[in-house]
């Protein structure tokens, strides 16, 4: 971002805000911001001094912050609030004079559906159906995201396991090994049923834990970029999920150190 404010500069702009994947964890109200911590405080004081607004997120929590003299806000999740803010601009420098914001709780229960996206949204769900409720196949107990002490789930694994077994053909890439990141694994997959634990409802109950389509380790791997994933286990950040065929070590006390070599997979 800083990088980029002399050439925004260049084309005379002044007002800058800016929209970051990232956020931090208040202790109070919706509209409030006491005691707030998390990445966002260092990455908000590290920003140049032109950036006078900043939207964040990932977090999932909701706040109204002042942090270094900038407006800083988040908006909770799934469309639980709208954040209106109102910036002030001088009219000669066209830089922000004063910024404030409100959350505001969007009371879903007492809006009327817009008919027009009612029938769109239906329209879709007919044309993927067929897709959709296919039966994907079962599992005989649940495949948990729960990482046990060295930061490894099951679904983890079979979700890189997955991944490998689409990319592996010479056609598809020819991968060897897959990661995922486990903050993309959103929810089990529960056993349906009281035998087997059928995953009947449909292919779309195995894509639940993954929203968003979260393979971008697994496309690293597909193209080689073997140094780009290591930089990601090794950064103590996120304990990669891996495939069948390997497997690494890690240290919390030495963030910069990883092993590799496994023909078992991460085990």
């Amino acid at each position: 971002m800083n990088a980029l404010i002399p050439e925004l500069k260049a084309r005379g702009v002044e007002a800058i805000v800016v929209l970051i994947h990232e956020g931090g964890l208040p202790t109070g109200d919706y509209n409030e911001c006491p005691d707030i911590s998390g990445p966002i405080v260092d990455i908000v004081r590290k920003f140049d001094k032109a950036v006078d607004v900043v939207v964040t997120g990932h977090t999932h929590r909701a706040y109204v912050c002042e942090i270094d003299g900038r407006l800083v806000t988040s908006a909770d999740k799934y469309g639980t609030l709208v954040t209106a803010i109102d910036l002030k601009l001088d009219p000669v420098t066209r830089d922000v004079i004063s910024a404030k914001a409100d959350n505001t709780i969007v009371r879903s229960a007492t809006l009327a559906k817009n008919a027009e996206q009612t029938a769109l949204l239906e329209a879709y769900d007919r044309v993927a159906a067929p897709i959709a409720n296919r039966p994907a196949g079962s599992v005989t107990e649940t495949l948990s995201r729960t990482p046990n002490n060295a930061g490894e789930s099951p679904l983890g694994d079979i979700i890189a396991d997955a991944q490998l077994a689409a990319t592996s053909a010479a056609s598809n890439g020819g991968a060897v090994i897959a990661f995922t990141n486990p903050g993309g694994v959103r929810t089990d997959i529960a056993r349906q049923g009281r035998r087997r634990g059928d995953l009947r409802r449909s292919v779309r109950q195995p894509a639940v834990p993954q929203p968003a389509g979260d393979d971008d380790a697994d496309r690293k791997a597909d193209q080689g970029h073997a140094g780009a994933a290591m930089a990601l286990i090794r950064s103590g950040r996120s304990i990669l999920q891996v495939s069948k065929g390997f497997s690494y070590a890690w240290d919390s006390g030495r963030s910069r150190t990883a092993s590799a070599s496994s023909p078992s997979g991460c085990r």
